[in-house]
């Protein structure tokens, strides 16, 4: 199964993070297990998504024994224009080429925020286009310090 490759690379990382971690050094990571929560499970039936988040959950947390997410960020994006956002800077990937598979991974990803401790959802859209990267940036650092997390 094409998560225990994603798992594994993230456990090549561990020792890394960890280490930062234990610096007392804010850790940020584009891409960590609710990813594959998210773009995997969007390719299962929806009555086979909760079994696969928790073997997930298993291997990464408990087998692989990485570090629990203090806070995740979602940034919400309309995923046609992440779509398009994407084709700006390079060719489309299987998943990011396929309009649906970027509609139920936002929708698991959304789910996700509702039943997962510790998220905080930012909406970076205003009116169907992106807002500012400054606008977003300021999203994220309010927070930041709300949560008492360094934000520079």
């Amino acid at each position: 199964m094409i998560a225990k490759f994603y798992a594994g690379d993230r456990l090549t990382a561990k020792n890394l993070i960890n280490k930062w971690l234990h610096q007392g050094k804010l850790v940020i990571a584009n891409r960590y297990v609710s990813s594959s929560k998210a773009h995997l499970g969007a390719n299962l039936p929806e009555n086979k998504r909760e079994k696969f988040f928790k073997w997930l959950n298993q291997l990464e947390y408990q087998k692989n024994n990485l570090p629990k997410e203090d806070l995740t960020i979602l940034l919400i994006v309309d995923p046609k224009v992440g779509q398009r956002n994407v084709m700006e800077k390079h060719h489309l990937d299987l998943h990011e080429n396929d309009l649906n598979h970027l509609n139920n991974a936002n929708k698991i990803y959304l789910d996700l925020s509702k039943k997962e401790k510790n998220w905080e959802v930012i909406n970076c859209m205003n009116k169907g286009k992106m807002k500012s990267k400054e606008d977003i940036q300021k999203d994220i650092v309010k927070i930041l310090l709300e949560k008492k997390l360094p934000a520079e």
